[in-house]
């Protein structure tokens, strides 16, 4: 399509990074937990991912709704995310860079968001 070779603008992609922040807050407070980036290879805590109804699913799910609910992707200038993208460019890998499990690296990483984000 017409999409082919664009790349997200800055303000796209600020828009999504903020929106995988908001879907995990969301997911944790419903579980009455302080938000983090989930270490999702924790079976005990997470289920299996690729199953339906399993905690670590349903976290997927919720971020991928708020990515979703983006405007460039409900204008449909942007294709809608898969569970499993989400997990890999997103979830996962943010987590991999500022590490998982933790409620302070967290914070300090939606902090981080909020200031860069554009008035």
């Amino acid at each position: 399509g017409a999409m082919v070779g664009r790349s997200l603008s800055e303000d796209e992609r600020s828009a999504e990074l903020l929106a995988v922040v908001r879907g995990l807050q969301a997911f944790y407070s419903s579980h009455a937990r302080k938000a983090v980036f989930p270490d999702l290879s924790d079976k005990l805590v997470y289920g299996d991912y690729n199953v339906a109804g399993t905690r670590g699913h349903q976290l997927l799910e919720t971020v991928t709704a708020e990515i979703n609910a983006c405007a460039h992707v409900k204008s449909g200038s942007w294709p809608c995310r898969k569970v499993e993208s989400v997990r890999k460019r997103y979830v996962g890998k943010i987590g991999a860079d500022v590490g998982r499990e933790n409620e302070a690296v967290f914070e300090a990483y939606a902090r981080s968001l909020e200031q860069t984000r554009p008035e």
